[in-house]
Order: structure tokens, then C-alpha cells, then sequence
């Protein structure tokens, strides 16, 4: 109850106030989800109704093109279908709701996007439920299973991926991981087919929600007393075949399900939809996995240090076995996992990958917790430190929420410098664009956008022009609240043998108040008019004086694959009262 109190606080009182419930289904949970609108609704598996979708709902995301890459000149979505389908209830209950409301039945509209929502904490809340019944079948007492319930899900990245990114696919897999767990320790104590079926089933889920997550097999002997137990479970397992052909039929399914939407897309049975991204066995990030400040599992999640005195006191306890097999399983994933090409796994809180492996990680503290929790000192202590901990991860949460840890590239020193931070002075100061000094550019290379603002160059909306103040005479141009852009330098991007790398803006800025959210603004469209890059970085980090004209600067990091042809815009905006004066503006392209 505590975690669903919790959770639909944070959904009712964030993420679904306002139009933060617009951002449910965006970014990778486009992908994952949007099996579900092309098949029921659209009927279109090239995705022709996604850029309409993308105007409509998230106009200044990425593209939602990123997400389907080209085969043999065919989109085929990226991400896997399992996600899709334990979101399909859901979907039709919103659709349902939609329908007899009268909203727009899009797929995408509000009820659409807050029954995803919901239906993601409810898939997670079933997998604390599930973890808890395979506590109690290892026969833990119930304080200390609801204890660590409540840590695993408040004191972790669960929680983010719950709530605030409800669209990804860790609370289902955590769901089914729960389920897989639980199934093959029933079955232990009944060996009747509906378990068989569960085991099938949620397998072949765990396949196709994400392949890799098949590495759970892996933990099974984790969870007996001994080697002895789990060649017993096999052999029992394997004892009457014929028993094993439903579950079976039904872990296949799933994959099934996949392999008939890549027909739909492509009209092949199956695709490698990851294209350009693999495993790197040769080169696995393992420190960089658990102590970087860019992502490392005991950084971002300090709850999960208990597994240390875990192991360790389960080998003073002479449990050697069974530590054992929690390291070779440990290890094992934190090979496999670091080993991908991008070992952070891009943008997000934390290390997402880990999140479906919570429900083993949780098994191996609650059997070191078990041995003295009943001692009111160290009860205190772990209290203390797990209070600590869901203190520090709700709070980082919200630094990165509003763009104090950034998307990606954290680095070590930008973390001790906004750790406990709140103001807004340290939002976004560590843009992974502002690795690149600006001194290093030059007006002497690259290509180069010069306005002063003064009538010598016409760029793309001339409004705001004033000489109420300059920096250079006669004029500047003036943001207020009834002119949020400035002048937009436009750029088409050549087809060169150098590619563009960076956009460099250089100005001056004069504002009578230091408080406003000004923001300077790098937009890519291709040449369909799909908005394929959006950058935004405020100024507001580099400007601390008022009632002068202080120069700015910034740079934006353009990565690989923008296409020639494509067109590059750089402006200022701002909303709100104040006004904010610019003048001699610089855009160069290196």
C-alpha cells in the first residue's frame, strides 16, 4: 500500500498535471508502444502517422523516426514487441474510455498515455507482490519481506522507471522476471501444470521484452539450498516431457507474436532491428558499470551496496555455495551488460538494464538481512542507511528531472558540484556540449552567420528589432513577452567530405533582471521536415550581472548521421515578462 500511495501520488501530482502527461510515450517508449496504435488503429506499419503524432504531442522531441531504422529501404521498429504487449489491456481500456468520451482516438491522446502509465506502476506493484510470495516460500519473516519490498522500490531506479518514464520496458520486465522467479520455486512445492504454464509463459515474455534478460536462467541455482535441490528441480523438471509441451507452445508465443510483426513491416519472418549497435565482448566497462559517476549502479544506487556485506558475510557464515552462485550470476550479467557498445546505455537515470534483475538482487540482501534484523542496533543502522538512500535517490530524481544531472555525461567533478543542489544556476551545466572550449574556434574557419541586427543581413524573422539599448549602434533585438524568438540563423547542411561536428553561437546579452529562462536553441530537420535533432541550453548559466552587456557563448555538439541537405537553425527564445536584449550575434558551423 505504502508503494502504491507513493506512486500515484508522483503520477496525479507530476506526471499527469498539466501536459506533463504528453510525455508518457515519447523518446525509446515510442517504440516500444507503438505497435499497439499501428496495428489497432492505423493499420500502418511505415509508421506514416508518427511525424502527425510527433507535431501534435511532442513537437520539440526527437523525431519519432529514430526509433526505425531502414531494411533493405523498409522501417523496421528498433524495439522488441513484449513491451507492447503488456501494455495491449490498457491501450484497450483507454481506447474504450477515448471513444465513449468523445476525445480523439489517436492512440496517443491523454487517457491513452495515463492508462500506460498506470498500467506500468500496477505491472510493477504485481512484481514487489510476486517477490514477496517467493520470500515467503524461503520462509522470511513478513516485517523484514515488506522492508525490503518498500527499499527495492522507493530506494532504487524501479521507482523513476515506474513513474516517470512509464513508457520503458523496466517494470515489465521486473514484473515477469518476479513471475519467472516464483513460478520455478512453485513448482518445487506444486508440480502441477498451471505452474509449468506460468514458467513458459513469463520466459518467453522475459525473450521478447528484451533478448538479453534470458541471462536470468543463469540465477536459478542461486535460488536453492544447494546443488543438490536444483539438479533435483531438473531432473523433476524433465521427468514427464509430454507435460512440457503447452509451456512450451506458450513461451514461444510471444516470440511468435514478434516475428509476425516483423512480416507485417518488412515481410521477413525476422530482422536484426538493432542495426549499427552490439554486444563488444572484447572491451566490458565493468568499473565504469558500477563506480562511474556516469552511470555506475553503486553511484546512482546506493541501496544496492548491501549486496557487498551480503556476500561476504554468506561466506563467513560458511554459505559459500550460495555466494558463489550469486557471484557467478553477478559477474556474469556485469560482463554481459558492460560489454554493450554503449556500456551507459544512453540517456537515463541510472543503469536501466539492472532493474529487471532487482528481484534477484533483492533475494540475496534479504538473506543476509534475516540474520541480525531482529537486533535493534543494526536494524537502526541498515534503517538509517536505507532511509539515506531513498532520500538521496527521490532527490536526484528531481535534479534530473528538471535538468540538473543531465541526460547524459556526468562527469566527476559536475557531480560534486551539483550534489544537494536545487538552484537553478545549476541546470544544465553539464551539457555534454559544453566539453568543447569555445576559445578554440575561430571566425577565420569553419562557416560563419554574422548579424548585428542593425539591417545589413536579413535572417529568418526580423521582429523585435529596437535602439532602446545596443552593443554595437544603432540597434539589438529585444525578447518580451510578446516576442519570444530572435532573428533564426538558417543553415543547409552541404554535402561535404568533412562532416559538421559543432554550432558555435556567440552574442552579446543585456538584461535588467537576472531571473528569466532565455534559452539559445540548435533545431535539425531533414529534408521531410522531421525534426531529427533539438537542442536547448540556458543562458541564463553564463549571465550573473544585470544592467550590462556581458558576451555569451556556447557550443552544440552535432552528431554523426545528420544527412546533407538537412537544415540547421540556431535562435534564442524566451518566454515570461522580463526583457532581455541581444545584440551582435555569431553562429559558426566547424
Amino acid at each position: 500500500m505504502i508503494c502504491f500511495a507513493v506512486g500515484m501520488l508522483q503520477l496525479v501530482s507530476i506526471r499527469w498535471w498539466g501536459d506533463n502527461w504528453k510525455h508518457t510515450i515519447t523518446s525509446d517508449a515510442f517504440g516500444y508502444y507503438t505497435y499497439l496504435p499501428s496495428l489497432f488503429i492505423y493499420n500502418d506499419f511505415q509508421y506514416t502517422y508518427a511525424q502527425e503524432v510527433q507535431q501534435t504531442y511532442h513537437k520539440h522531441n526527437q523525431s519519432p523516426f529514430f526509433f526505425a531504422p531502414s531494411h533493405d529501404g523498409i522501417l523496421v521498429n528498433k524495439y522488441y514487441a513484449g513491451t507492447a504487449i503488456c501494455m495491449a489491456p490498457f491501450f484497450f481500456v483507454a481506447h474504450v474510455i477515448t471513444i465513449i468520451s468523445g476525445g480523439s482516438a489517436d492512440g496517443f491522446s491523454f487517457w491513452y498515455q495515463v492508462c500506460i502509465a498506470f498500467g506500468t506502476l500496477c505491472y510493477a506493484l504485481a512484481g514487489l507482490f510476486l517477490l514477496s510470495k517467493l520470500m515467503r516460500i524461503k520462509k522470511y519473516s513478513p516485517p523484514l519481506i515488506a522492508f525490503v519490498l518498500v527499499c527495492i522500490f522507493l530506494c532504487t531506479n524501479l521507482f523513476y522507471y515506474t513513474v516517470h518514464e512509464a513508457g520503458m520496458s523496466h517494470a515489465y520486465s521486473f514484473f515477469f522476471i518476479s513471475l519467472f522467479l516464483y513460478a520455478v520455486m512453485s513448482f518445487c512445492q506444486k508440480q502441477n501444470k498451471s505452474i509449468l504454464l506460468l514458467l513458459g509463459f513469463s520466459l518467453g515474455m522475459i525473450v521478447v521484452i528484451r533478448p538479453a534478460n534470458i541471462l536470468i536462467i543463469t540465477a536459478l541455482p542461486f535460488l536453492f539450498e544447494d546443488l543438490n535441490h536444483f539438479s533435483k528441480w531438473i531432473r523433476n523438471f524433465f521427468s514427464r516431457p509430454i507435460k512440457l509441451f503447452f509451456p512450451i507452445l506458450l513461451m514461444v508465443l510471444p516470440v511468435l507474436i514478434q516475428s509476425g510483426f516483423y512480416f507485417l513491416q518488412s515481410g521477413r519472418w525476422w530482422v536484426y532491428s538493432y542495426q549499427g549497435e552490439y554486444f563488444d565482448f572484447t572491451n566490458p566497462q565493468i568499473f565504469a558499470s558500477l563506480f562511474s559517476a556516469e552511470r555506475g549502479i553503486w553511484v546512482w544506487t546506493p541501496w544496492l551496496l548491501l549486496l557487498i556485506p551480503s556476500v561476504i558475510h554468506s561466506f563467513i557464515k560458511c554459505e559459500w555455495q550460495k555466494a558463489l552462485r550469486f557471484v557467478f550470476f553477478f559477474i556474469l550479467l556485469l560482463y554481459v551488460l558492460s560489454s554493450w557498445h554503449i556500456w551507459y546505455y544512453g540517456g537515463g537515470f541510472g543503469l536501466r538494464p539492472y532493474i529487471d534483475y532487482y528481484p534477484v538482487f533483492a533475494l540475496m540482501i534479504i538473506s543476509w538481512l534475516q540474520h541480525f534484523f531482529h537486533q535493534p542496533l543494526y536494524r537502526r543502522i541498515v534503517i538509517l542507511f536505507s532511509s539515506l538512500c531513498l532520500f538521496l535517490n527521490h532527490f536526484q530524481q528531481y535534479q534530473y528531472r528538471i535538468g540538473i544531472i543531465p541526460y547524459m555525461n556526468t562527469t566527476p567533478e559536475g557531480y560534486r558540484q551539483i550534489f544537494l543542489q536545487t538552484g537553478k544556476q545549476f541546470r544544465f551545466i553539464m551539457s555534454p556540449d559544453k566539453a568543447q572550449t569555445i576559445d578554440t574556434f575561430s571566425t577565420h574557419q569553419g562557416q560563419w552567420f554574422i548579424n548585428h541586427f542593425d539591417g545589413e543581413t536579413t535572417w529568418n524573422k526580423t521582429l523585435g528589432i529596437t535602439s532602446e539599448q545596443f552593443h554595437s549602434p544603432p540597434s539589438s533585438v529585444q525578447l518580451h513577452i510578446k516576442n519570444w524568438y530572435s532573428p533564426v540563423c538558417t543553415y543547409i547542411l552541404p554535402d561535404t567530405i568533412e562532416p559538421i561536428t559543432y554550432a558555435i553561437i556567440r552574442a552579446n546579452f543585456f538584461q535588467p533582471h537576472a531571473r528569466h529562462n532565455t534559452q539559445v536553441v540548435l533545431s535539425v530537420e531533414n529534408q521531410n521536415k522531421d525534426i531529427i535533432l533539438w537542442k536547448a541550453y540556458y543562458v541564463i548559466h553564463q549571465l550573473s550581472e544585470k544592467n550590462k552587456w556581458i558576451p555569451f557563448s556556447h557550443v552544440f555538439y552535432i552528431p554523426e548521421g545528420i544527412p546533407p541537405g538537412s537544415k540547421i537553425e540556431v535562435y534564442f527564445y524566451k518566454r515570461g515578462r522580463s526583457n532581455i536584449y541581444i545584440d551582435d550575434m555569431q553562429v559558426g558551423f566547424y
